[in-house]
């Protein structure tokens, strides 16, 4: 009897414990399936206001923001189509951003471009792979445009020989620059938001996000003395991207949602009633510079 009882007890907790590891993977599951990829842009309806700019960028997770170039047809309410043309994407993570150009000024059909319907249909781990080609690739076609200009220089319209002399050596030594100059890999830097903002208040009427991007500087066209540059180099170059409060929104193209600010900075999200918003206040965490307007 007793041994049967020893045995009993065994199984009891054989059986307690697959109880216990059944609700252990339950429970797992359970808060698999509840976790949201989505998590920083789900508020919606039931909430005030949007996920702010500052939390949206500072996020762990990686995030993909685009940036459009668009056609003159557009209506200014309906910006994004499936054919819209990408021109900047960004790789936001951790407080941190890089910039990837993904159009060639003047390259308005389908090739060496990407798309609206490219991203719709593409992971992020393939858009970035995607961006990093066509960056270089804007690159060497900035190059080959700065080339033609110098071979397109007339020369026809001066008579001076001194001064043809001096446009020859320029425009040599402007070919040798541009030669050197080699293209860089787009880096992760920190993002920066400048905050506009009244003296009566510490909320931000509008904000710009500062963007840090190499560019070819240098060359043609001719500068004021009337003679071609000649220095080439492939630095940062800093621009801002303006935000206000009308232009916040959000938009679905072909059941994938979009949301952010207009066309100038938007990212894909799940839900589509997700927005974005300027922050509370010009001490939040992402701003590096406030200016009273």
């Amino acid at each position: 009897m007793l041994e049967k009882l020893k045995n009993l007890s065994k199984k009891n907790k054989i059986i307690m414990a697959s109880v216990l590891a059944a609700i252990c993977a339950l429970f797992i599951l359970g808060n698999i399936g509840n976790h949201n990829d989505d998590t920083d842009t789900t508020q919606s309806g039931s909430s005030s206001k949007g996920i702010t700019l500052s939390s949206a960028l500072s996020s762990n997770k990686r995030r993909l923001w685009y940036s459009l170039v668009l056609p003159e047809h557009t209506a200014s309410d309906d910006r994004l189509a499936s054919d819209v043309i990408v021109a900047m994407v960004y790789v936001v993570e951790d407080g941190k951003m890089t910039a990837y150009q993904t159009h060639h000024v003047g390259n308005t059909d389908g090739k060496d471009n990407l798309l609206i319907s490219d991203i719709q249909n593409m992971s992020d781990d393939e858009i970035i792979k995607e961006s990093q080609k066509l960056d270089k690739r804007v690159f060497e076609l900035d190059k080959a445009d700065e080339k033609k200009a110098f071979d397109k220089f007339n020369l026809n319209n001066i008579y001076d020989n001194d001064r043809i002399s001096y446009y020859k050596d320029r425009i040599e030594k402007g070919r040798a620059s541009l030669a050197d100059v080699k293209y860089q890999k787009p880096k992760a830097q920190a993002v920066n938001i400048i905050a506009y903002h009244t003296s009566s208040s510490q909320t931000p009427t509008k904000e710009s996000l500062l963007i840090s991007h190499h560019q070819l500087d240098g060359g043609l066209p001719v500068d004021h003395e009337g003679s071609p540059y000649v220095d080439y180099s492939n630095k940062n170059t800093e621009y801002e991207i303006p935000f206000g409060y009308s232009m916040t929104y959000n938009q679905t193209v072909d059941d994938t949602n979009f949301a952010g600010f207009n066309y100038t900075f938007f990212t894909k999200v799940k839900n589509s009633k997700a927005y974005y918003s300027l922050d509370d206040n010009v001490n939040s965490n992402l701003i590096t510079k406030s200016k009273i307007i």
